[in-house]
């Protein structure tokens, strides 16, 4: 049949019919006459008129024409869709809402007999899906949307068995029936209807100021809007996140707030005629920002697709300006592979003589390589993902790892100062038992261990705020979560500070002492040497005076008569005599070389530590400023962003320069590495 639209009997947009060719007892004038007509062409009376009810296609007058989407039926304030595909309940619920809709909910007999006529003009033989189930409480119904007991019913004569989602019964005139979720049948959808003639009255409110059309505003455009409020420092005291004032006015939906713990953020929602509702802050909604201005301005984001790109817009352009710093962290990568490795396979493969002095290199050695590795990674994500990092878990395991090993590298050294401190002092017997060092060492990784775990609960995939082309965005860096306990943080910050500053401190005072040490040592081996000389002159010069006894004895001196085996044993003294002043004469300048190198050792890991504090001490700065300035690194320009964090990434240098000062004080190591350079050639 064809259908053909008119606005009253005997009119057509505005004109009289000058043809009529009513059927036999049309237009019957009865029940259909409070209703908009279709004239029908009905094969059944020999193509004559006949006029039915079609709710679905009137158009009122002063409403536009593109109210409700193509090829959804409007009736009231609502939009309707009538799916020939048989779904089960829940995914046909999931199909509504991917058109911003839900599964229909009926509030009055008269959207009910609407419902049942399309329903019978669409297909007489197929159930259709409504919106209400009793899965929570069974017997119970409520619309899911809404979550709102049924106010309306026409359950048919099998209605409310055990079954949980209700459908229409076409074999019951389409009442309602409750039946098995999980059976495939069609299903009607509704949205609210869009009118787009108030819709544009409403917003020239808004722009004039007049602040009560906002939510007729937002109430035509049918869809969930994120507001400004939160409680998620205080459950249940809700503030207005830009003021931290407490809420002044409330407009909560039915059972709200529902005051769960993970639900800390507020919404407007759009079938509760937009009440308010505290959500889950990781829902995606769209959302409606404010700014006071001269006039009011609302901004209405519902394209996230343009969100994305804007923040990979954003994202490249960070990634493009890290390039130098990108490129700094992998240079450092590669010396300290490179000299590190070096260090571990020398010092652990190749010295024959592994002294006490030397048991500590190869530990530190490996603590930095592992320290620069994870430094390096950690930065050179951050520069490719500076405004898009997704991954929570890596951020805190790298957190945790880069704690724990900077931690160490520090432990490390205050161990090696005070075991340069015992030796130099001569206390106890000098040095280290092997199973002190092992305890050392195993105290050091415990130590790192507990002062990295925080770490864990602190940081992770962090969003913050970014301005693009007058829009704001929500970008994600690898940074302190928002939700963390701030007294817990500020805390954990205080005493990682404190840590850092005993740790220098306790290196400081040590390396002063054993400096002292060394200064007196040396002068008093100045004094020594001077007399040890003295004493060797007169040595000498007795020595000649003997000798020269012994020779005018064998010569035959006419005053002197010297028997011949006193001669001899002359001789043998003599000998003895040479003798041992060789052996003194080796263990004094032996004992000196002893001295000499014990010192050369305490000043390289003077150096080292010195050079430890220096590489740390801009990290700290900056770390203290950027505490105080909370929006320090947003005041910084491209370059000074650039600089400032390469200094605050620095640290990575004490993670490379040991091997160069092991080769300068270290003469066994020097030679190790040039042998190895001679066989490689």
């Amino acid at each position: 049949m064809i259908l053909l639209k008119i606005d009253g009997y005997g009119k057509s947009t505005n004109h009289s019919l000058t043809y009529k060719n009513w059927g036999t007892g049309e237009p019957n004038g009865g029940k259909e006459r409070t209703a908009s007509l279709c004239m029908v062409f009905g094969n059944t009376r020999g193509m004559t008129w006949v006029a039915h009810i079609y709710y679905s296609l009137s158009v009122r007058k002063g409403l536009v024409q593109s109210e409700c989407p193509f090829g959804w039926i409007h009736y009231e304030e609502g939009c309707y869709l009538f799916s020939t595909e048989p779904l089960d309940w829940y995914t046909a619920q999931g199909s509504c809402r991917g058109h911003d809709a839900r599964l229909a909910e009926v509030t009055s007999k008269a959207q009910s007999d609407f419902l049942i006529d399309l329903a019978i003009r669409f297909n007489k033989t197929d159930n259709y899906w409504l919106g209400g189930l009793d899965d929570v409480n069974k017997g119970r119904w409520v619309w899911s949307k809404t979550d709102i007991a049924f106010n309306y019913t026409a359950w048919g004569p099998n209605g409310q068995t055990k079954q949980n989602c209700l459908d229409m019964f076409h074999l019951c005139q389409y009442k309602w029936d409750d039946n098995d979720c999980m059976v495939s049948l069609p299903f009607v959808c509704e949205k609210i209807r869009l009118n787009r003639t108030r819709l544009d009255k409403l917003y020239a409110m808004i722009l004039s100021g007049l602040i009560g059309g906002i939510w007729y505003f937002v109430l035509a455009l049918g869809d969930d809007y994120w507001l400004g409020g939160r409680d998620d420092v205080q459950e249940g005291r809700w503030v207005w996140s830009t003021t931290d004032k407490a809420f002044n006015y409330t407009a909560w939906g039915p059972g709200e707030p529902y005051g769960q713990t993970k639900q800390n953020c507020l919404d407007m929602i759009n079938f509760w005629q937009y009440k308010w509702d505290d959500n889950n802050c990781m829902v995606s909604h769209q959302f409606i920002c404010e700014k006071i201005s001269k006039h009011m301005t609302m901004m209405f984001y519902s394209n996230k697709s343009n969100n994305s790109i804007y923040l990979e817009k954003l994202n490249n352009s960070m990634v493009t300006l890290l390039i130098p710093n990108t490129v700094f962290l992998l240079v450092l990568l590669f010396a300290s592979l490179v000299g590190n490795g070096l260090v571990v396979y020398v010092y652990t493969f190749k010295m024959k003589s592994k002294t006490d002095d030397r048991y500590f290199i190869p530990c530190l050695a490996v603590v930095d390589m592992i320290a620069c590795g994870l430094g390096v990674s950690f930065g050179t994500m951050m520069n490719f993902n500076p405004l898009n990092f997704r991954k929570g878990l890596i951020c805190k395991l790298i957190w945790s790892a880069n704690t724990l090993t900077a931690t160490s590298s520090g432990l490390m050294l205050l161990a090696i100062a005070v075991q340069r401190y015992i030796k130099v002092r001569r206390l106890w017997n000098s040095s280290l038992s092997p199973r002190s060092k092992r305890l050392t060492i195993t105290a050091i990784i415990t130590v790192s261990t507990v002062i990295s775990l925080p770490c864990i609960v602190l940081y992770g995939e962090a969003k913050v705020p970014l301005q693009s082309e007058n829009t704001t965005i929500t970008g994600y860096n690898c940074g302190v979560l928002p939700n963390v306990n701030q007294d817990f943080l500020f805390g954990y910050s205080i005493t990682l500070l404190l840590f850092c500053l005993a740790v220098i401190f306790a290196l400081v005072a040590l390396y002063c002492v054993l400096l002292r040490i060394i200064y007196r040592q040396e002068s008093f081996r100045k004094r020594n040497r001077s007399a040890i000389r003295s004493f060797d002159v007169n040595v000498h010069g007795i020595a000649n005076q003997v000798m020269k006894v012994s020779g005018s004895s064998k010569c035959g001196d006419a005053k002197y008569y010297v028997d011949k085996s006193e001669s001899c044993n002359t001789d043998i003294e003599w000998t003895r005599y040479q003798k041992e002043e060789t052996i003194r004469t080796s263990k004094l300048t032996r004992i000196p070389f002893r001295s000499k190198r014990k010192q050369r050792f305490s000043i390289m890991f003077f150096i080292i530590t010195l050079l430890f504090c220096i590489s740390f001490f801009p990290r700290i700065a900056l770390m203290i400023v950027e505490s105080v300035i909370s929006n320090f690194w947003d005041n910084l320009s491209d370059s000074e962003y650039v600089i400032v964090l390469s200094f605050y990434r620095g640290y990575l240098l004490n993670y490379i320069v040991n091997p160069l000062i092991y080769i300068i004080f270290d003469t066994v190591f020097r030679t190790s590495c040039k042998q190895l350079c001679c066989r490689s050639r």
